[in-house]
């Protein structure tokens, strides 16, 4: 489990098994809190048994057994289980996920956390233990059914999630690409090249056609991204209003504090002042 870091200050995420895959597929059994933390790869979790809470980016959830969430790429999580818990849990990064419109749904999702009816339950665990049994085996066809139950169990989110699904029918396909990618990847160092050459365009050409698509330029969407993010880091004092800064994805630090006052009418500090005496 890894620990969230700033560049060189802070630990880097602890390596696992993991980072030897692109998936892995586990029954465990967890009896102990996990701080909030953060990873780089997508994880999926279907509650077996027992209950306790589930905060992902500020937002509270009760769990019991039924209880299915998806833990995006960089989402800040904390685990605290109030029983022995038994799980299955998926993590996967998102180059195993082969259909990009996947990929741009899973983006638009608003709520990350469901309660499954008997039925659904049911439906999941099969596909789990069928990706389970194909992960540990060496058998004719084993990356196709893989991508293929990959594929039904991330469906199945999405159409279960279709209530809180943000819509992207609004903008062209190559903005919504545009935008998937960027929900995915702020926190690193993204220019409008990078993203305009991943796209075949030229910077002038994508930053108009950006402009005029989503409304705003593609720096200020991207900031709005970081600033978000950021609220959802001051949540927790284990994180110095520096480390929120670059683990935000912001370079500068004034940049960052004048970002922040602009967009939220008071500074970082003030901010997490204010959610501690409970103005916020």
């Amino acid at each position: 489990m890894s620990e969230i870091g700033v560049e060189n200050k802070l630990k880097k995420p602890v390596r696992s098994d993991f980072e030897k895959h692109e998936l892995t597929v586990k029954k465990k059994t967890i009896d102990k809190m996990y701080n909030a933390h953060w990873h780089d790869y997508f994880e999926i979790k279907l509650i077996l048994s027992g209950d306790g809470t589930v905060i992902i980016n500020g937002e509270k959830h009760t769990f019991k057994k039924g209880s299915l969430y998806l833990i995006m790429p960089a989402n800040i999580h904390a685990f605290t289980p109030r029983n022995v818990v038994e799980l299955y849990n998926v993590t996967l990064r998102e180059s195993i996920i082969f259909d990009e419109s996947i990929i741009h749904k899973l983006s638009g999702f608003s709520e990350l956390f469901f309660q499954l009816n008997d039925e659904e339950f049911e439906q999941v665990y099969y596909i789990l233990e069928l990706l389970k049994y194909e992960n540990n085996c060496e058998h004719d066809y084993k990356d196709q059914i893989i991508k293929n139950l990959l594929e039904c169990l991330l469906l199945t989110l999405i159409r279960k999630s279709s209530d809180n699904y943000i819509s992207g029918d609004n903008y062209s396909t190559v903005m919504q690409i545009a935008i998937s990618y960027l929900k995915m990847h702020f926190r690193d160092d993204i220019t409008v090249q990078e993203v305009a050459s991943l796209l075949g365009f030229s910077s002038g050409y994508f930053s108009t056609l950006f402009r005029k698509n989503i409304g705003s330029t593609f720096v200020q969407f991207l900031n709005d991204l970081r600033l978000e993010y950021s609220k959802n880091l001051l949540l927790y004092d284990k994180f110095a209003i520096n480390e929120v800064c670059v683990m935000s994805g912001f370079k500068s630090y004034s940049n960052f504090l004048k970002a922040f006052k602009n967009k939220f009418g008071i500074l970082p500090k003030e901010y997490r002042n204010n959610i501690k005496s409970g103005k916020l």
